[in-house]
This record gives C-alpha cells, sequence and structure tokens, in this order.
C-alpha cells in the first residue's frame, strides 16, 4: 500500500502518453485512431511518436514508480488499442499496464458506454471501491495536460 492515498491513475494515450509526430509520406498525424498507420511506422518513428528517448525514460521511470507504489495503472483511450499496445510493447513500457487495464475504442467496455471515457472510469473506480481523491487521470485537454506535463 503506498503513503499517498493514491489508487489508481487513468491515462489517455494520444497527446498525454505520446506525442503526435506527422508522418511526411502519409501526410498524416500519429494518432492512435489511424490503425493502419500505426502497423507501417517503423521504430524510429515510434520511439519519435512517444517523444523520443529520453521522454520514453522519463515515462517509465513514473510509470515504475506508481507501479512499485501499487497503483493501478489504466490506460483509456479514443484511439485503438490494436494500434497502440505493439507501440508500447515495442519500447518496454506495456508491462506497467494490465492487459483488462488497457481500453481503446475497440474495447467492448469503452463501446458500451459509447465512447464516453468518464462514464468507464467511473465504472472502474465504482467496482473497486475507489473514491475521486484517490485517483488521477491524465488526458490531453488544457487542465490536465498540464498535470500530465508536470509529471513527465
Amino acid at each position: 500500500m503506498n503513503g499517498s492515498g493514491l489508487k489508481a491513475v487513468f491515462f489517455d494515450f494520444d497527446s498525454t502518453i505520446s506525442t503526435p509526430i506527422f508522418i511526411e509520406r502519409a501526410q498524416k498525424w500519429a494518432v492512435a485512431d489511424n490503425v493502419a498507420l500505426f502497423q507501417q511506422m517503423d521504430s524510429t518513428e515510434r520511439v519519435a511518436n512517444l517523444g523520443g528517448a529520453e521522454r520514453i525514460a522519463k515515462l517509465r521511470t513514473l510509470f515504475d514508480a506508481l507501479y512499485n507504489s501499487d497503483v493501478a495503472l489504466f490506460i483509456v483511450s479514443i484511439g485503438h488499442r490494436k494500434a497502440f499496445v505493439p507501440h508500447l510493447h515495442d519500447v518496454g513500457l506495456l508491462g506497467f499496464f494490465e492487459q483488462s487495464r488497457v481500453y481503446g475504442q475497440d474495447s467492448d467496455e469503452l463501446r458500451a458506454v459509447n465512447f464516453v471515457k468518464g462514464k468507464l472510469i467511473e465504472q472502474i473506480m465504482q467496482k473497486h471501491g475507489w473514491r475521486v481523491q484517490e485517483c488521477r487521470h491524465c488526458r490531453d485537454c488544457a487542465r490536465t495536460r498540464q498535470h500530465a506535463h508536470a509529471l513527465i
């Protein structure tokens, strides 16, 4: 049990864990709702899309500290799991997230709440008996983007 009272952190993927890059050959931004583009990205592009090696190391340090403090780590994203999971695996970040705690638009649980991430997070919190004060949600809106960048 960690001493902070923090039970869970819910991360978005695009623009929170990732820092989308523009893929010139495709003339598109690398966001996880484009499965085909994600599958075509090479390892250099995958690392760049996660902010580079230094940022990935900082993410690893953050996730490791949370994980080792018994904080449950989740990804709740409108992107596709089948797009972003291989990228996280390739850079060694996927192991911090239990498979059952990674949700994308191709997840039954997110479909069941009409892709309303907040509703899914609320259901997860209720299932575990977690209070709002015991959880954090890091996502790409202006207010929480500042919080997420302060952590990284």
